[in-house]
């Protein structure tokens, strides 16, 4: 790991890639010792920002172009991290905002799947749904409902019935998500991601 790479070579810096994309993800990693960390699917935009933050400054500041990350007002009031959603579509505007789209008009009906198979005990199929939905909210950036949803899964996976105040989170924060990217005009609009 990271720390006996480092004992042997203590200048080397080494970048974690996971595909490990939750917030404790990440401290985690710089915890072990890893200087930084990147999460699949990897852009060529963030493998070079990492190799440029890790490169010797010669006395210049770290970091890239320096440059503070865009603010996208109306994503972020819906409680998007569109940081993370553009990761996870190769720093691609319009890829993400095609996302938003298919995640707001053609996401499935997985809250009454999801319902269904709770009712019937069928653990199986609701861990599935959960899943889904899990790696439905990382992608358009909804990390911390996607963590709600990440614990749902473990205990869905021992069997265990699903607290039902974090049930009634994920499927009123998925629906009502849902629901606002549909009420919106033009999702991620000209004002709100760079092109």
């Amino acid at each position: 790991t990271a720390r006996f790479i480092r004992a042997q070579h203590p200048d080397i810096k080494i970048v974690a890639l996971t595909a490990n994309a939750q917030p404790q993800d990440r401290e985690r990693s710089l915890r072990e010792g890893f200087a930084g960390h990147l999460v699949k699917p990897l852009s060529r935009n963030a493998l070079y920002r990492a190799l440029a933050d890790q490169a010797p400054t010669d006395g210049a500041s770290n970091g890239g172009t320096g440059a503070e990350p865009a603010q996208f007002p109306l994503l972020d009031a819906l409680g998007l991290d569109t940081a993370a959603g553009l990761v996870s579509t190769g720093d691609n505007p319009e890829l993400y905002r095609k996302v938003l789209r298919n995640f707001s008009e053609a996401g499935g009906d997985l809250v009454g799947s999801l319902q269904a198979a709770l009712a019937e005990d069928d653990w199986p199929t609701a861990m599935r749904v959960v899943h889904t939905m899990k790696s439905l909210l990382n992608l358009v950036g909804a990390i911390a409902l996607a963590q709600v949803a990440s614990d749902l899964e473990k205990d869905l996976k021992q069997a265990v019935p699903p607290a039902q105040d974090q049930l009634a989170h994920l499927v009123t924060g998925y629906s009502e998500l849902r629901e606002a990217l549909r009420g919106m005009d033009d999702i991620a609009g000209a004002d709100d991601l760079p092109v």
